[in-house]
C-alpha cells in the first residue's frame, strides 16, 4: 500500500468511526450529557462527520434547553458543509422559537437558496407553527404569519406592495411558496 492509499484507508476509518458514533447517538434517550460526550467524541475523531454538528445541536437545544450552543453547532455544520440546508432550517427554526423574525426569515431564505425544493419542508414544518399562527408577533397575513404573496420578489423589499416593510419571501423556481412581512423592522 503507498501513501496516499494509507492515508486515504485511515481518513475512511476515521468517518466511519465517527458516523457510528453518530448514529448511536441518535438512539440513546434519557441522558443528554451521555449523549453530547458520544457527539463530541464523534466530532474529535472526524469535525466534518455529516450532521455531527445538526445532531449535537439537537441535543444542546432540545434535551439541555442550551440555544447559544445549539446555534454555535448549526453554524459549525454550515462552515464545514456550506450545502447543508438542513442545519439552515434548523438556525431558522431555532430563531423563530426565540422570536427573532428576521433571523428566522433570513435563515429560512438561505435554506431554500442552498435546496430550493425544502421551500415546501416550511410548509408542514410544526417548529414554524409560531409564524404561521400569531400575527401579534409581527408577522402579518390577514389571521395568519405566513402567505403567499405572488407578487414578492425573492429578497428584501422596502415594500412588498401590500403595505408591509421588510418583507421576505422564499420560492421555488419562481413561485413563492413562504412569505412574511415584519412590521418595524
Amino acid at each position: 500500500m503507498n501513501e496516499i492509499e494509507k492515508r486515504l484507508e485511515k481518513r475512511l476509518l476515521a468517518q466511519q468511526e465517527a458516523m457510528q458514533k453518530v448514529i448511536a447517538a441518535y438512539g440513546m434517550t434519557g441522558d443528554p450529557d451521555r449523549k453530547i460526550a458520544l457527539l463530541r467524541q464523534a466530532l474529535e475523531v472526524d469535525p466534518s462527520v455529516y450532521n455531527g454538528y445538526v445532531a449535537l445541536g439537537y441535543a444542546y437545544w432540545y434535551e439541555k434547553g442550551d440555544l447559544v450552543a445549539a446555534e454555535e453547532c448549526f453554524r459549525k455544520e454550515l462552515d464545514y458543509h456550506p450545502d447543508n440546508y438542513q442545519a439552515a432550517c434548523d438556525l431558522a427554526a431555532l430563531y423563530a422559537e426565540q422570536q427573532e423574525w428576521t433571523a428566522a426569515l433570513s435563515w429560512m431564505k438561505e435554506a431554500v437558496r442552498i435546496r430550493p425544493e425544502s421551500a415546501k419542508d416550511f410548509d408542514n414544518d410544526p417548529r414554524f407553527d409560531v409564524l404561521r399562527a400569531n400575527p401579534a408577533r409581527g408577522l402579518r397575513k390577514g389571521a395568519g404569519a405566513l402567505t403567499d404573496l405572488s407578487a414578492a420578489d425573492d429578497h428584501w423589499t422596502e415594500s412588498n406592495g401590500r403595505g408591509y416593510n421588510n418583507a421576505v419571501c422564499v420560492s421555488n423556481h419562481g413561485r413563492t411558496r413562504i412569505c412574511a412581512a415584519i412590521d418595524g423592522v
